[in-house]
């Protein structure tokens, strides 16, 4: 259902209170529609003053019958997050209007995203999970 979304899919249970966002997490597979999916979780980490959390699924294996086969089929958990730093930083340099920067920071799987706006800039934490799994 949310791969074949028209829109951005936000799921939130009936407990809602925007004060108790810690942190947004965001599933990509690393696909042109799931990239596109990092502004709006930036923008709602901003909004809450929350931190983002990415969460991949590195694919131990693929069957390319669909037409989007994972880039990183097989591949470790560092290779996984060398192909997520080229993927994204692909798409901020594809989409150069939405102001955004990827910068790693000391620690291993942690990064910051900066949204340049003219005159200011505002950061965001990032983490990225990586895991070796099976999709179906």
């Amino acid at each position: 259902m949310i791969r074949r979304a028209h829109a951005p899919v936000f799921t939130i249970n009936n407990k809602y209170s925007s004060s108790g966002f810690e942190r947004i997490v965001t599933a990509i597979d690393l696909s042109e529609h799931s990239l596109a999916s990092i502004p709006l979780s930036l923008e709602l980490a901003l909004q809450f003053d929350a931190s983002l959390e990415l969460f991949y699924m590195s694919q131990l294996y693929s069957s390319d019958g669909y037409g989007f086969v994972a880039p990183s089929v097989g591949a470790s958990n560092d290779e996984a997050e060398e192909i997520f730093i080229q993927k994204v930083e692909g798409y901020l340099e594809d989409h150069k209007k939405l102001g955004l920067t990827l910068e790693k920071t000391s620690e291993d799987f942690k990064y910051r995203f900066i949204k340049n706006d003219g005159a200011s800039s505002l950061s965001v934490p990032v983490s990225l999970k990586v895991i070796q799994g099976i999709s179906a």
